[in-house]
């Protein structure tokens, strides 16, 4: 098992908030109810508009990722320029 592996391995078992599938999503919002003392029949109005806030979610992840990959790209550009000028300087 590689440290990455084993990190994330952690983690997921202290974190309680794990990401999962829209469907899983459910099964775990009906045991927190029920473990909390709340019909789970209520499950029925969160479902109709959940879907909506996942789409919701979804696009701001992939905005931000998105974000993240254009910013790095820049910075690596800016990095490759400032070395190719330092090496045309020093011949």
């Amino acid at each position: 098992m590689t440290a990455l592996t084993r990190q994330w391995s952690l983690h997921s078992k202290e974190n309680k908030s794990i990401i999962l599938p829209p469907a899983d999503e459910m099964v775990m919002l009906a045991m927190v109810l029920q473990s909390v003392g709340l019909p789970v029949e209520g499950i029925a109005l969160v479902a109709g508009v959940d879907r909506v806030f996942d789409m919701g979610r979804t696009t701001v992840n992939i905005t931000g990722d998105a974000s993240c990959a254009i910013i790095v790209s820049a910075l690596e550009k800016r990095k490759a320029l400032r070395r190719e000028k330092k090496a045309s300087a020093e011949t």
